[in-house]
């Protein structure tokens, strides 16, 4: 009769529906929205490239430029249709647009040497570190038979991912204010570090931690005077230390510095 009773005081009650728990629902919705947004803010103001870096496009009396889907080439017109026997593919640094490059890939093909300025999704390296396989699967009509790679900043650290990957093809990596972050020590390629004394990023103390990563015979070279921004053409980066070298005096000791290095190879 106590159940009965019981049961009899409960009738004409509402009893409590427990809410399901939506939040976590929402969440799942609502954070790749909010990522989504973080990236395309992130990514929508790059460094742009200086008018000196544009007008390189253009090329000259002896660099021919041909803008591709996926890099931007750079042949010395002494070369005629047949690629010289060595090449660069270039990976620029993060957040700062292809073209800032242009007058160090000009600089460079002067010299004789095909350099493919690799254009990144997003301006950034991270998102494609592989890209270099593009160029390495080029006809070889159509692409330098001994190919280095070199980058700057987050492109030298992508650089090694290309490596990597590519440990036969690639026969030099040559970092631009940037270190491995991988080590190396054991891949058949040479390697250049190109650092610069008053780089507020890549410091020569950060590069220089970093040094375990190399193999032996690495070669490191600082430039007295010269910063992070100074390897491309797209003016002041946030955090940098300043310039005592003119961007123009940064890159001509950087082509100096590759040349010598690669010229050492040929000998």
């Amino acid at each position: 009769m106590a159940l009965t009773t019981e049961r009899a005081g409960l009738k004409g009650r509402r009893l409590p529906v427990r809410r399901r728990q939506r939040w976590p629902w929402l969440l799942l919705l609502v954070l790749p929205l909010v990522l989504a947004a973080a990236f395309a803010f992130y990514v929508s103001d790059p460094y742009p490239a200086h008018p000196e870096a544009l007008t390189a496009l253009e090329g000259n009396e002896s660099v021919r430029v041909v803008d591709r889907q996926d890099h931007i080439l750079f042949r010395p017109l002494s070369a005629g249709e047949t690629p010289p026997v060595r090449g660069i593919i270039l990976y620029p640094g993060g957040k700062v647009k292809t073209e800032a490059y242009a007058a160090l890939a000009l600089a460079l093909a002067e010299k004789g040497l095909d350099v493919y300025l690799v254009r990144m999704p997003f301006q950034l390296a991270v998102l494609d570190p592989l890209r270099a396989g593009r160029i390495l699967d080029l006809p070889e009509s159509e692409r330098s038979p001994n190919l280095a790679i070199a980058g700057h900043s987050l492109g030298g650290a992508m650089a090694v991912r290309a490596v990597r990957a590519h440990p036969d093809d690639l026969d030099e990596i040559i970092f631009l204010g940037s270190y491995s972050d991988l080590d190396i020590r054991t891949l058949p390629v040479r390697v250049l570090s190109i650092g610069a004394s008053e780089d507020g990023l890549s410091t020569p103390a950060k590069i220089l931690s970093y040094r375990e990563n190399l193999p032996p015979d690495a070669r490191l070279v600082t430039l007295p005077g010269g910063n992070h921004a100074g390897f491309g053409r797209y003016g002041p980066q946030s955090g940098d230390g300043t310039a005592v070298l003119s961007p123009e005096e940064q890159q001509r000791l950087v082509v100096e510095a590759i040349l010598s290095f690669l010229a050492e190879a040929d000998t």
